[in-house]
């Protein structure tokens, strides 16, 4: 079934597919993406729940490649406030392959825009941060995205890699203000990008509103069962 034909949707297949022809090369000369996640964050990753492989990669059960799918649509009001309580999870693998010198844990971007593509919500952004922001912007479009915010995005998020695995995110419905995001359509990223590796993007359109609702984002690259589920 094809998605909604939001232009933030369309504009990320795009860059996916140009950051996929210029990963090999681009990524391979860059020695300092390495990260080597010795430290945890609990706080930013209280909300997410994680099954690590064992190894260097997780098993995975894979959704099929293609077109993102929705089930049980969600029925939207244009100006009202997410019901309180109401989140969001996306849950997604992250399996490395194809890496062209020592594995290394990935940089991982989960995040919310808007239809119109104005960042609402990060679910989570793993880098290395005794490294600093150095190489953060091999997150190509979710870096994009937060340069054309003012809210501080860059100067306080923090978050340790974590190895090849299955992980949830989740957001609590607030945006970056801490008020009550609205109900209506968003769109959701996750992007992962590894040194000596792959740079993955995938996104979906999703509507937030007052019913639960479900989406599968297609597979790309390195990242395979992502799934976004809201419960309002």
């Amino acid at each position: 079934m094809e998605p909604p034909a939001l232009p933030r949707f369309e504009d990320a297949q795009r860059r996916a597919f140009l950051k996929r022809a210029a990963a090999v090369g681009a990524l391979a000369l860059i020695p300092g993406l390495a990260a080597c996640g010795k430290k945890d964050d609990k706080s930013t990753f209280s909300d997410a729940s994680t099954t690590a492989a064992s190894g260097s990669a997780a098993s995975t059960t894979t959704t099929a490649a293609g077109d993102a799918t929705s089930t049980s649509g969600g029925t939207a009001s244009s100006g009202d406030a997410l019901p309180d309580g109401a989140t969001l999870d996306i849950g997604f693998t992250f399996a490395a392959s194809g890496s062209g010198g020592p594995s290394r844990n990935p940089y991982v971007a989960a995040w919310v825009e808007s239809a119109a593509g104005d960042l609402v919500a990060n679910l989570g952004v793993w880098y290395d941060p005794p490294k600093g922001n150095r190489w953060i912007n091999n997150l190509a479009s979710w870096y994009s995205a937060v340069s054309d915010t003012d809210s501080g995005y860059l100067e306080t998020t923090t978050g340790a890699t974590q190895p090849a695995g299955t992980y949830t995110l989740s957001w609590d419905g607030t945006d970056a203000t801490g008020e009550r995001a609205a109900q209506g359509d968003y769109t959701v990223f996750v992007e992962a990008a590894q040194e000596h590796g792959n740079h993955s993007l995938t996104s979906a359109p999703i509507t937030l509103g007052t019913s639960d609702t479900s989406v599968d984002l297609p597979d790309d690259t390195d990242l395979s069962a992502v799934t976004a589920t809201y419960q309002a």
